[in-house]
């Protein structure tokens, strides 16, 4: 458990090393999300600090979930509040993710 520590208030949270290769292992937050697909609580961190092609703001940092329910993932981003995303996985490009893709097709069709 790690303190999550807000300029209003102190929130207590899961906390998993996250290991990256080449670089020094660091600490994250699990946050408590559902899923954006289905609704799921089961959904577990896949990505820290994923790449977005689409990010809502830049300040953003973006992590990737994953649903067991559905094997689909959602993003969360969080700076003081937590936003939840639909999430989809670039086919030619795995390490970079779109936000809300459904959302953003259908305004290009429009």
């Amino acid at each position: 458990m790690l303190d999550v520590r807000w300029p209003d208030r102190v929130v207590r949270r899961k906390a998993r090393e996250y290991k990256r290769r080449l670089r020094k292992a660091q600490w994250v937050v699990i946050y408590p999300v559902r899923c954006s697909w289905c609704d799921s609580e089961r959904v577990t961190a896949y990505e820290i600090n994923a790449t977005v092609a689409n990010p809502i703001s830049e300040r953003f940092k973006y992590d990737i979930y994953a649903c067991e329910d559905c094997q689909r993932p959602t993003a969360i981003s969080y700076m003081g509040e937590i936003h939840v995303h639909r999430a989809d996985q670039d086919r030619k490009y795995p390490a970079l993710w779109y936000l809300d893709p459904a959302v953003e097709h259908n305004e290009k069709g429009s």
